[in-house]
């Protein structure tokens, strides 16, 4: 028997704590792998809510009750872990994530929890010879914070002050607006002239009409993305190896990946396939939106070939519809116009193209997120 001691506050261990007390004090078949003792543990099982101890054999909560009871599934190998009065809660499932994105993002130029514009400034200016710089020629982050700028409009001057030569892209903290610099716009052929793409904004100057260096939505992020170089698999697979490492750490043991296209659902298939994908995950295909390689075009073609994603870890059977935008940028559809803009937002679908598709995926099984 091996013994060990835990610090934290509170532990997570994955699995449903729904075993009851009688079949703790069954006799033991097998000795557990490992044994949770001195416990508070709370099991989610409305017969039993509170228990001492549990026992885990192959990864499967084997045994809930007290520590007298669970003390017959300890054998000489045996890891008990004291718990030392501290919580025992099941793992946790996140109903709404970007897996791969997140993880990705914290991978190249994170400005994330920046409390000022000159912090951001700062870690851009620490990307600038950063080694994916160096090899992109593009300076490509996200998690700028939108309350720190009026009306969240951050303009290209800001990060002109960090470099006019190299091009800089960093997605906001709500995922639905870019900023970037005027070397990005150069670079785009976005000017004062460049019309809204259908379903996008490029906030330009209500005086000079030139554009101001934030992007609302993807269709108007995708003008800037389009042209920046791509990524690889390899950091679509370090992305999901961060996420998932990192969910971990929570107790998060099951996700909902919204917005899903053809290059995330290879990187779950190849680490499912790999013996490494801890997590169980059901992905949420885009759809009506440009998350695939061939375009809104590409969707049709993976959904109709989505069972080759299949995996016991993967579920491939959701679709995630994007209906509008989100309040951080103004774009989210309102029935009464924004105070300092006039702006009602945009519908993405309209209604009658939402119940269609809905009540096409519905007939088939799928998931709408």
């Amino acid at each position: 028997m091996k013994k060990t001691t835990v610090a934290l506050t509170c532990m997570v261990i994955t699995g449903f704590l729904s075993i009851t007390g009688e079949a703790a004090v069954e006799s033991a078949q097998a000795n557990a792998d490992q044994v949770f003792v001195n416990g508070g543990v709370y099991t989610m099982n409305q017969t039993m809510p509170w228990a001492e101890a549990v026992a885990v054999q192959d990864g499967i909560v084997v045994a809930v009750g007290g520590n007298s009871e669970i003390s017959e599934y300890i054998g000489d190998a045996t890891t008990v872990t004291d718990l030392e009065g501290k919580m025992l809660l099941p793992a946790f499932h996140d109903a709404h994530a970007h897996p791969i994105w997140s993880g990705i993002d914290q991978l190249k130029c994170p400005v994330f929890g920046s409390p000022s514009i000159e912090a951001i400034q700062e870690k851009v200016k620490q990307c600038l010879n950063s080694n994916l710089t160096m090899s992109t020629g593009w300076v490509a982050g996200a998690g700028y914070n939108l309350a720190l700028f009026p009306a969240g409009n951050a303009h290209k001057s800001l990060l002109d002050a960090v470099s006019r030569e190299i091009p800089i892209y960093l997605d906001g903290e709500d995922g639905h607006s870019g900023w970037v610099n005027s070397k990005a716009l150069e670079l785009a052929g976005i000017t004062a002239d460049t019309p809204n793409p259908e379903l996008g904004i490029i906030e330009k100057d209500p005086v000079t009409g030139e554009p101001t260096g934030t992007l609302r939505e993807p269709a108007a992020m995708g003008l800037v993305k389009q042209i920046m170089p791509g990524d690889d698999k390899e950091i679509y697979d370090d992305g999901l190896l961060f996420a998932q490492q990192l969910a971990h750490s929570f107790g998060i043991t099951s996700i909902i990946a919204a917005s899903v296209g053809d290059k995330h659902l290879a990187a779950y298939k190849r680490l499912a396939e790999k013996g490494g994908l801890n997590l169980r995950m059901i992905t949420s295909l885009e759809y009506g939106h440009t998350g695939f390689t061939q375009g809104p075009e590409g969707f049709e073609e993976v959904f109709t070939n989505r069972q080759r994603y299949q995996h016991p870890r993967i579920n491939v059977d959701s679709i995630k519809i994007f209906i509008d935008g989100v309040f951080e940028g103004q774009t989210a559809a309102l029935l009464e116009p924004y105070l300092d803009s006039g702006s009602m937002g945009e519908l993405n679908l309209q209604p009658a193209e939402l119940n269609e598709a809905v009540t096409r995926f519905d007939q088939q099984g799928i998931q709408v997120h």
